[in-house]
């Protein structure tokens, strides 16, 4: 069952540009989360965690690349391949974790994941 804020992600790409920005980060709440500090000190030192969150980030591409052939099939997204967009998310949630995309744009992990909401939903809204 999905959760009702990510099908809000398909009625995103009807809006208006002036509510993206707001609308993104909530629509895609439930699939992009930044990790705290404590976390990535637990991903560099355990094996356990680093296998845990390699388990939770694929998932979380599989969820991205399924909101995107939903909204493809509802005629809110334009025709793109959705593997690709999910391996984009991917590479970039793990950036963000490790805190390279921090380092290169100063911006925090919360603000780095409304970015990324930002960027797929405009990269696929018609």
């Amino acid at each position: 069952m999905t959760d009702h804020r990510e099908h809000h992600l398909v009625d995103l790409a009807r809006t208006g540009v002036r509510d993206l920005p707001r609308n993104a980060a909530w629509a895609l709440s439930k699939v992009l989360r930044p990790a705290g500090a404590e976390f990535r000190r637990d991903l560099a030192q355990t094996a356990a965690t680093r296998e845990v969150y390699e388990q939770n980030t694929a998932a979380a591409a599989a969820r991205v690349q399924e909101l995107i052939d939903e909204g493809i099939r509802a005629g809110a997204f334009r025709p793109v391949s959705a593997a690709l967009v999910g391996e984009v998310v991917t590479a970039t949630m793990r950036r963000i974790t490790s805190g390279e995309i921090g380092r290169a744009t100063g911006l925090d992990d919360a603000q780095a994941y409304a970015e990324l909401a930002r960027l797929v939903v405009a990269a696929v809204r018609r």
